[in-house]
């Protein structure tokens, strides 16, 4: 308030002269801030009209009028000062210049209170003695209740924040802001722990710095395709500070201002090692079971050749030797009818069906894996049906066991 300071000294010099008392009037008159004047008593005798608005209509001027109506409090601890406190009193007490101070006027007409600026300084004669003082006041109350509003939305904005940031770092996830050259511009504490740092180590690091040497050709690549605007989901190892490696799938948006330009970006990180190495352990059992079935396939597959051949070998060297047990058999059959019990005939009459089921087959037919099947299934229905009793009836007739190959 320069203008008004000079005003206060040319006041102070010239207002209680009587040559200068109209034109003084007029300038105070026409002022846009209130004037009050006090004589060296304290009594205030002049009110300019800016003045007379802050005061209300129908107020009294006297000193006890307005200890008894008026209240005027600290703006800023909401303190009560008393009349002899007030800044007209005290320039006329102390004699010096009193400071702009704001207080809250609460009057009649403005009970809810007028927020004020005020500051006073005694009036002097000509021979330097105190004859009054000069009080100005402005109305600052559209200031003070837009600081306030700024102070509520500042405390609400600051609310929000602490919420957000309450809830960005109770989140189990990692994020990572990146600005538009790539450097870190935040991250949260899940983000940092996951690769043994703290937030403040990582921000202005470039993303580069947090990736091995070996994939950095890579990452580089989808930060530029980043800087197009294109979200992104990859799954990238990041660096562990100790030096092991930290899978995480990181989620990644572009951010833009309200023009759509490019400020950076922002990425959710997971931390999937475990994922991952859970997934490397499934490909490795994998990859050994197809080992093993491999194996046993290929064992598997050579028994069965060896199986084969054993069949073949046994069906080839019992191939004549089974051709003259069948032809024994009917001769046995025709030639001795009477020398057999009910029970010898029974067992060769079995013996007799089962040769004739193998033999018949292979009569005429040129089907080697017919014949080996024939012959099988002949080895396995004589040892079934009693082969013993075939071979105790060729010893019983001397027939001896080079009858076997000599038939046929």
């Amino acid at each position: 308030m320069p203008a008004l300071t000079a005003l206060t000294h040319a006041l102070a010099e010239g207002l209680l002269q009587v040559q200068n008392q109209p034109l003084l009037r007029s300038i105070i008159d026409h002022l846009a801030e209130g004037v009050i004047i006090a004589n060296a008593e304290g009594t205030l005798v002049y009110f300019n009209p800016a003045a007379r608005v802050l005061q209300g209509p129908g107020t009294s001027d006297r000193k006890e009028d307005w200890a008894r109506h008026y209240r005027v409090l600290d703006a800023d601890t909401g303190a009560v000062i008393p009349p002899e406190e007030q800044a007209i009193a005290l320039a006329l007490r102390q004699g010096e210049e009193i400071p702009s101070r704001d207080v809250l006027v609460h009057t009649p007409t403005h009970p809810e209170g007028r927020h004020l600026r005020v500051n006073a300084r005694p009036l002097r004669g000509p021979q330097g003695n105190v004859m009054g003082a000069i009080l100005f006041a402005h109305d600052i109350s559209r200031e003070r209740q837009a600081q306030a509003e700024q102070r509520r939305a500042q405390a609400r904005q600051h609310l929000a924040e602490s919420r957000y940031r309450l809830i960005v770092e109770a989140v189990q996830e990692g994020l990572w802001m990146l600005d538009v050259e790539g450097h870190t511009t935040y991250a949260n504490d899940y983000m940092a722990r996951m690769i043994g740092l703290t937030a403040e180590e990582m921000l202005g690091r470039h993303a580069l710095s947090f990736f091995a040497d070996e994939h950095q050709a890579f990452i580089r690549e989808k930060l530029q395709v980043r800087r197009q605007g294109n979200k992104q989901v990859l799954d990238l190892p990041l660096r562990h500070k100790d030096g092991h490696t930290v899978w995480a799938m990181l989620s990644s948006n572009p951010l833009r201002d309200e023009a759509g330009h490019y400020l950076g970006t922002l990425a959710s990180v997971t931390d999937i090692t475990r994922r991952r190495e859970a997934e490397q352990r499934v490909l490795q059992l994998n990859e050994d079971l197809e080992r093993r079935i491999s194996e046993r396939t290929a064992q598997l597959a050579f028994s069965n050749q060896e199986l084969e051949a054993f069949a073949y070998s046994v069906a080839h060297d019992l191939r004549t030797p089974l051709r003259g047990i069948s032809s024994f058999i009917r001769a046995l059959d025709e030639d001795c009818p009477g020398q057999l019990d009910a029970m010898g005939r029974d067992y060769l009459q079995r013996i007799h069906g089962v040769s004739v089921l193998l033999v018949l087959p292979l009569a005429g037919r040129a089907d080697t894996s017919l014949l080996d099947l024939s012959i099988q299934i002949m080895i396995f229905a004589a040892l079934a049906l009693g082969l013993n009793i075939v071979v105790g009836l060729a010893g019983l007739l001397d027939l001896g066991y080079v009858a076997f190959f000599a038939v046929g």
